[in-house]
C-alpha cells in the first residue's frame, strides 16, 4: 500500500467556554469499566466532488467543530486522575479545560481509491487504520490522560474523501457519538436550529480501588491482518424481511408467540451461522452479547440526549449442539427474552450495583471466549444522515478498534431504513466456512455492501 501523506495538522477547541465546561466530567461505573478497552473508530466515505477543495472543506469543518464543542464540550478535554493515598484509591474524570483540544489531521493518498477502501480484500485492514487518527490498535480509552479524547482525520483519495473519526469510548456510546455527529454535521450544513436537542451532562463521582494504573490497566495485543479476515456483508429490505419472516415463522413452529424483531432475527441468524462455521465442539458453550442503550430501559425512560455511555449488555447462552440443533428461530427466540430481562428493574439494580462495588473492568476484547459472538453497533443510527457538504457517504467502516474474532458490527445499509450492512471479523478458516454457508449467503445481497451505491453516483 503507498504511504498516506500527512499535510497537516491542528487542535480545536469550543468556540467559547460555558460555565459548565468549567466543572469536571466525572465517569459513570460502567463508562469506567472501559479503559482498557480501545477507542470507537469509524469512517465515512465520500465521494470527491470534481469541485473539491480540500482546504476550504477543511476550514469548515474546523469552524463548525468548534461549534459542536461548546455543547460536546468533554470531547474537548482530557482524562485526569485524582489519587488518595489514604483510601487507597483514585477519580478518573474528564477534565474539560485540559489539554490542547481535538485533534484534526488533514492527510492524502492519491494512489488509493473509492473502490480499494471499500473492497473486501484482507489488505483492507491496514489501509482502514491509516485513515483514522489514533486508529492502532494499540491506543486504549486510559491513554485519554495524554491522547485527544476525539481525533478526526480527513483524508483526500483519488476519487474519494474519507472522514475518520477516532473517540474515547469511556466518554461516549454510540447513542451520545450519533447525537454529536449529527450535531456537528447539522452545524456545518448551517441548519442547526434552536429546537435540536443539546446533550445532558452529569454524573456523580465514582471512585475506583486502585492507587496506580499498574494495578489494573492491561494491554491486548494489536489487531493483526494475518490473524484475522474482515469482511463487509449488505442485507437488502427485501433480504431482511425475508428472513423476519422466516425466523418468526421457525418460532411460532417452537412454540414462541411473541415476535421477533429484524435485528433480534438477523443477531441470532450470525450467532448460528458463526457457530457452525467454527465447526467446534457440540458439548461446548457459545454465547451471543448485545450491547444494549440502557436510556429507554429505565422507567420512566431517561432522555437520548444524556451524554455518556449508559449501556448494558444482553447475552444468550447455549451449548454449541443445542443451538445448531435447533432452529434459527430458536436462537433468536433466546436474544429475544434476553433484551426482555432488561427492564427497569434490571438496569436500575446494574447502575446502583456499579455504584456501590465500583466499575468491574473489562478484559481486553482478545482475551474473550474463541465461541462468543458480539454484535455491536446499531442499524438505528443515520450514518447516511451527516453529510458534510459532500453529499451521502456512500460507505462506512470501523478501524483496528475492538476488532477480535467472533467481533460484528452493524451498521444502517445504504439502502436506507430495513437494510443492514455487517463488518465481520473472524479467524481465516472461519470466515471461509462462512463464505461457503449456503444457508448465510442466501440472506446475503452482496459482500461489497457499497459497489452498487457507487454505479448510481
Amino acid at each position: 500500500m503507498s504511504e498516506i501523506k500527512q499535510i497537516s495538522e491542528c487542535f480545536i477547541k469550543p468556540e467559547f467556554e460555558i460555565e459548565d465546561s468549567k466543572r469536571q466530567y466525572y465517569l459513570n461505573a460502567l463508562q469506567l469499566s472501559l479503559l482498557q478497552l480501545n477507542y470507537i473508530h469509524i469512517s465515512y466515505i465520500f465521494k470527491k466532488p470534481s469541485n473539491y477543495s480540500p482546504l476550504s472543506h477543511l476550514k469548515k469543518l474546523k469552524f463548525s467543530l468548534s461549534k459542536a464543542l461548546v455543547y460536546f464540550y468533554p470531547l474537548a478535554g482530557r482524562l485526569e486522575t485524582a489519587q488518595s493515598e489514604d483510601e487507597h484509591s483514585c477519580l478518573i474524570y474528564v477534565n474539560c479545560l485540559k489539554g490542547p483540544g481535538v485533534r484534526v489531521v488533514h492527510a492524502s493518498v492519491l494512489s488509493i481509491d473509492i473502490c480499494h477502501v471499500l473492497s473486501t480484500n484482507s489488505d483492507v485492514p491496514s489501509i482502514l487504520g491509516c485513515l483514522i487518527d489514533l486508529g492502532e490498535g494499540q491506543v486504549v480509552n486510559y491513554d485519554g490522560h495524554s491522547r485527544p479524547l476525539l481525533s478526526v482525520q480527513l483524508t483526500e483519495l483519488a476519487d474519494a474523501v474519507v472522514l475518520g473519526i477516532s473517540v474515547n469510548h469511556c466518554v461516549v456510546d454510540g447513542t451520545s457519538y450519533n447525537h454529536f455527529h449529527q450535531t456537528w454535521s447539522h452545524l456545518f450544513m448551517g441548519s442547526l436550529s434552536s429546537s435540536m436537542s443539546r446533550p445532558l451532562i452529569q454524573n456523580p463521582a465514582v471512585k475506583m480501588p486502585y492507587l496506580d494504573p499498574s494495578e489494573f490497566l492491561s494491554r491486548s495485543a494489536s489487531h493483526s491482518g494475518s490473524q484475522f479476515r474482515e469482511r463487509f456483508f449488505h442485507f437488502s429490505v427485501s433480504s431482511i424481511k425475508n428472513l423476519k419472516a422466516f425466523v418468526n415463522k421457525e418460532s411460532l413452529r417452537n412454540g414462541t408467540h411473541e415476535p421477533v424483531s429484524s435485528f433480534k432475527a438477523l443477531s441470532g441468524f450470525i450467532w448460528r451461522c458463526i457457530t457452525r462455521a467454527r465447526r467446534i465442539n457440540p458439548s461446548e458453550l457459545t454465547s451471543c452479547t448485545l450491547p444494549v442503550n440502557a436510556r429507554p430501559r429505565f422507567h420512566p425512560p431517561l432522555s437520548q440526549d444524556y451524554f455518556g455511555s449508559y449501556y448494558t449488555r444482553a447475552k444468550a447462552s447455549a451449548k454449541v449442539g443445542e443451538l445448531l440443533e435447533n432452529n434459527v428461530g430458536w436462537a433468536a427466540s433466546l436474544l429475544h427474552r434476553a433484551l426482555l430481562s432488561l427492564d427497569d428493574k434490571a438496569v436500575k439494580t446494574l447502575f446502583e450495583r456499579a455504584f456501590d462495588e465500583g466499575p468491574q473492568l473489562l478484559s481486553p476484547s482478545l482475551s474473550l471466549s474463541s465461541n462468543d459472538v458480539v454484535v455491536a453497533g446499531s442499524n438505528r443510527f443515520n450514518i447516511y444522515g451527516p453529510e458534510f457538504g459532500l453529499g451521502v457517504p456512500v460507505g462506512c467502516r470501523g478501524g483496528y478498534g475492538n476488532k477480535y474474532d467472533g467481533k460484528v458490527n452493524c451498521y444502517l445499509g445504504n439502502e436506507g431504513q430495513g437494510s443492514v450492512g455487517l463488518e465481520l471479523c473472524l479467524e481465516h478458516k472461519t470466515m471461509t466456512s462462512l463464505l461457503l454457508d449456503q444457508e448465510f449467503m442466501a440472506f446475503v445481497s452482496y459482500q461489497n455492501s457499497d459497489s452498487n451505491l457507487i454505479s448510481r453516483i
